[in-house]
């Protein structure tokens, strides 16, 4: 009769676990990790891998964990089972998790510190009830003679040594306790402070709940089966941006120079997974910027609406004051270089991607394998070094400045293409200073400054500067202005010579400009089609000297101020 409760409780075990079972076997939990990412210039695509091990019929595969901006039309899920497996929907949906960060092994280390001080605290009661036990024991010593000395019926006669003796043992035993509950109580507490403050400082790192994402991938399996899933997912907080480093070696009279233009690219990520130990792949497309032209609608002329003082005078800003400037952080100072014992050391090179050139966009393949933690902050890795057989060219804007400025002409082969960013100029091993590459593509061609030539020399004077009235009806204001510029070639070897000056543009037609007579005839007016710049070409042989004389007469009608104002043009490229 004892057995069918005992039966009846196995029974309705084997109930729920049969209703458990379905459940269990439907969502498989599965860990996965990140095996390989695509870094466009403002997003990325993922790819995670997981190892599957699926039971017959129709399942679930959870992934979790996965960023939280993942674009879910963009999953793709592949794999390789060795079995048959139908891929069906993919689910996503958001989930709060345990952030994982640098504060976790600091938490595990309040943890178990305070562990041991509540051992240590157990440890003292421990010794409070032990000191109390022998308290007890005492007393009860103290109750051992029932009647006085001498009286039969109490048993053997004590001498009154005897009772000094046993006081004496009840006295130091109560003393012993006593003592062993105090220091007891004073260690209890201390660690209660300690303990205390330990859980404050675990509730300052108490671990945040973020939001990620979880995938789950319902799947129909023919048989059991085992394999690998893949997944790849789009982010948009990932990107990189190219970085250069040129390097410019001017050569010598018997040596040509030369020109390395180093890409390096700066990856970033913030997707909160960490990309551990995989390959990278840049590339130059940019989704997310549109898919099509914008919609083109008619364009209708049409007087503005009369608007009040207040609102017309509001919001104007000044053409002069809308430019922006790019600073880049000064670069570590280069370590000395350790001089080499010949035959035994060889120079160190550098890792060069894969570049593979599409109808619409270039893949860089960075070689060897790369960790990008998020926030973590910029990685810069190597992508490849070009090498360019620039024309020097000596530019001169003596308006400007009296100084000559070496530059070097470098022109993109068929299949070259560059990105926007920041370079770093080197001349002859020395840095001169920072530039900036904006997009080139193949058969451009684009100058790099590299510093200030000291051993081209500048002179500028100024012949002339005078403003003064003409007319007998009508005044006229006048401004004649002469100028002379000296440029003397102490090099060793020709020089080309570019030199700039502006002659200013009427912006009104009672404004008259002559370029004076007397002006060293230019090689070139409205140079890249912007009115008014002149420019002389020249070589100049080593230790000769050239003089230009420019000039030019102004005229406008009494009455009105004249100013001489720069307005930025748009510079033509070459190709």
């Amino acid at each position: 009769m004892r057995s069918r409760p005992f039966l009846k409780v196995l029974s309705v075990f084997a109930l729920l676990v049969g209703f458990a079972l379905p459940a269990a076997a439907d969502d498989l939990d599965t860990p996965s990790r990140v095996v390989a990412a695509t870094v466009y210039t403002r997003a990325a695509e993922v790819v995670r891998e997981a190892n599957v091990s699926i039971p017959a019929g129709a399942h679930a595969v959870v992934l979790g964990g996965l960023p939280a901006n993942l674009l879910a039309d963009t999953i793709r899920v592949e794999g390789e089972t060795d079995g048959t497996l139908i891929v069906g929907a993919v689910d996503t949906k958001r989930q709060l998790v345990p952030e994982a960060s640098s504060k976790t092994l600091e938490r595990q280390r309040i943890e178990r510190l305070i562990e041991v001080l509540e051992d240590r605290s157990t440890a003292a009661r421990d010794a409070i009830a032990a000191a109390q036990a022998r308290k007890s024991l005492a007393t009860n010593l103290a109750t051992l003679p029932s009647r006085a000395p001498g009286d039969a019926a109490s048993g053997p006669r004590r001498s009154p040594q005897d009772w000094q003796a046993l006081g004496g043992l009840i006295v130091a035993e109560f003393n012993v306790a006593d003592a062993a509950i105090r220091e007891a109580n004073t260690s209890l507490r201390t660690l209660g402070k300690k303990i205390e403050d330990l859980r404050r400082q675990l509730a300052g790192i108490a671990p945040q709940r973020v939001s990620r994402t979880q995938v789950k991938i319902n799947v129909d399996a023919a048989t059991d089966l085992t394999g690998t899933l893949t997944i790849r997912y789009q982010v948009a907080d990932a990107g990189w941006s190219p970085i250069y480093e040129a390097r410019l070696d001017a050569g010598n009279a018997q040596n040509g120079p030369k020109l390395s233009l180093m890409r390096r690219a700066s990856v970033y990520q913030s997707t909160g997974e960490t990309w551990e130990d995989i390959p990278l792949v840049l590339s130059t497309t940019r989704p997310g910027r549109g898919t099509a032209m914008p919609r083109v609608d008619t364009l209708r002329a049409e007087f503005r609406p009369k608007l009040s003082k207040t609102r017309r005078s509001g919001g104007l800003m000044s053409l002069e004051s809308a430019q922006d400037a790019v600073v880049q952080p000064e670069p570590a100072a280069a370590p000395p270089a350790k001089p080499r014992s010949a035959g035994l050391r060889k120079a160190v090179t550098r890792r060069q991607a894969a570049v593979v050139d599409g109808a619409f966009q270039t893949n860089y393949m960075l070689s060897g394998r790369h960790t990008v933690a998020s926030d973590d902050g910029a990685k810069a890795v190597d992508i490849d070094t070009l090498t360019f057989q620039p024309k020097l060219r000596v530019r001169i804007a003596p308006r400007k400045r009296a100084a000559a400025f070496l530059h070097a002409d470098i022109t993109l082969g068929e299949t070259q293409r560059l990105l926007p960013g920041a370079v770093s100029l080197f001349r002859d091993g020395v840095f001169v200073g920072r530039g900036r590459l904006p997009v080139l593509v193949s058969g451009e061609t684009h100058e790099l400054g590299f510093g200030e030539d000291d051993r081209v020399r500048v002179t500028r004077a100024t012949l002339s500067e005078q403003t003064g009235e003409s007319g007998i009806l009508s005044t006229t204001k006048t401004d004649t202005r002469r100028y002379r510029t000296t440029i003397t070639n102490a090099h060793v070897r020709p020089v080309s010579i570019r030199v700039f000056d502006q002659l200013p543009v009427a912006a009104d037609d009672a404004i008259e400009v002559t370029l004076a007579s007397d002006t060293t005839s230019p090689t070139e007016r409205d140079h890249e089609d912007k009115p008014g710049i002149l420019v002389w070409d020249f070589n100049l042989p080593p230790g000769a000297e050239r003089v230009i004389n420019f000039g030019y007469d102004m005229a406008w009608p009494d009455g009105r101020a004249l100013r001489l104002r720069e307005v930025r043009t748009k510079r033509v490229r070459k190709r």
